[in-house]
């Protein structure tokens, strides 16, 4: 194919099964992400890109487990549905550096959320 005619870039899927609901997030699991922030903030002295990044991979898993799996706390959370989540972002196109990051941010928070 010469120079000239590059591929345009493939789309990356809107997937229903990703999308963030945030009224579909139970309070419980709210409260946990803003408090998680605030230990993120306060304590850990993280910065402002890595809670806004944080915060934003753990509403898209709380909305996921609410909708798809009827959890309303994240104590309630199995690792079958943890995996089941980030296996639901893997059809998205998320680099596996995201997926990852996506990962830590999962992990942390529950020990700290619960």
């Amino acid at each position: 194919m010469p120079r000239s005619e590059k591929t345009p870039p493939k789309p990356k899927p809107k997937s229903e099964e990703t999308a963030v609901d945030v009224g579909a997030i139970p309070e419980a699991m709210r409260e946990a992400i803003q408090e998680f922030g605030n230990t993120l903030t306060l304590e850990r002295g993280r910065s402002d890109h890595t809670l806004v990044a944080y915060e934003t991979d753990l509403r898209q898993c709380a909305s996921w487990l609410a909708r798809k799996e009827r959890v309303k706390d994240w104590r309630e959370v199995t690792a079958t549905q943890a995996m089941d989540w980030l296996y639901s972002l893997s059809g998205d196109d998320f680099a596996v550096a995201s997926l990852a990051e996506t990962l830590r941010a999962a992990h942390v928070c529950p020990a700290s959320c619960a």
